[in-house]
């Protein structure tokens, strides 16, 4: 049996609160996973931790990150950006871990000649607890909660925003990679991001994230803003964007590395 990883469990479910859960992972876990033929994670750092309760570092592994149908989403139609108004969006089902507070703290304390505004799109758990910290900011003009928004209203929001904002809390709950759903399809709709944390997907360098450091600082609004510049000064950044989610972020090329594996582990196990 080859089993597949998107999170490191035991602390996903101490983070989400679930002792009895926890519990279990903790008492069978190993037992479970010595009788595993291969591992599948989206993250090295998922597959170290699975190897390692496995008792065993040298079993077959594939870090396969998430994919995206690329087709599913359009390509933006991308705003101008004069480096007097930057309009930022974040797409989620808000928890802690995406950082949003990070985010509007930077806000806060925000000097600069920009005016930013920033746009969340989504519901969730912690968007109570952001309202309250924008009311205590007094940004009720600079971040606006739209709750769930999809189709039309929201490719809008995407044409009309000049930077996505991707997780910038995974750290929270005890993680240093990410293989996020939600980044992968900024790049496949063609708008530059940031990010807190490293990604396979996404090699060192690459142009389009920029990467915030994965702590509690709120986020440096001059370097997203001088970011925002560099990538939209280039009219032809979404194409790029787009082109590098059909080679390597799309589902056909995510389960062509799978099958790939399958057949490997079958192979090792055939030849014993």
């Amino acid at each position: 049996a080859v089993t597949e990883h998107q999170s490191i469990e035991s602390r996903e479910l101490l983070s989400n609160r679930r002792p009895l859960l926890f519990l279990i992972e903790s008492l069978f876990a190993q037992k479970v996973r010595i009788e595993i033929s291969g591992f599948v994670s989206v993250t090295r750092e998922i597959a170290d931790y699975e190897l390692a309760r496995s008792g065993n570092n040298h079993k077959p592994y594939l870090v396969n990150g998430n994919g995206i149908e690329v087709s599913s989403v359009p390509i933006r139609k991308t705003p101008a950006f004069d480096g007097k108004n930057l309009e930022l969006l974040c797409v989620a089902q808000v928890a802690k871990w995406h950082g949003l507070d990070r985010l509007i703290r930077g806000m806060a304390e925000y000097k600069g000649n920009v005016n930013v505004r920033l746009h969340i799109v989504g519901d969730g758990s912690e968007v109570p607890n952001l309202k309250k910290l924008v009311s205590n900011f007094k940004l009720e003009s600079s971040v606006v909660f739209y709750g769930f928004k999809t189709g039309k209203e929201l490719d809008e929001l995407f044409d009309k925003c000049h930077i996505a904002v991707g997780s910038l809390g995974l750290h929270r709950i005890g993680v240093s990679e990410g293989s996020i759903l939600k980044v992968r399809e900024y790049c496949a709709r063609g708008i530059p991001f940031i990010y807190g944390s490293m990604d396979k997907d996404f090699r060192e360098g690459f142009p389009y994230l920029l990467n915030v450091p994965p702590d509690e600082t709120p986020i440096d609004l001059d370097a997203v803003s001088s970011f925002a510049y560099r990538r939209l000064s280039d009219t032809e950044h979404s194409v790029k964007m787009r082109e590098y989610a059909k080679e390597n972020l799309d589902w056909l090329i995510k389960m062509k590395r799978l099958v790939e594996f399958m057949n490997e582990v079958l192979e090792s196990k055939v030849k014993r």
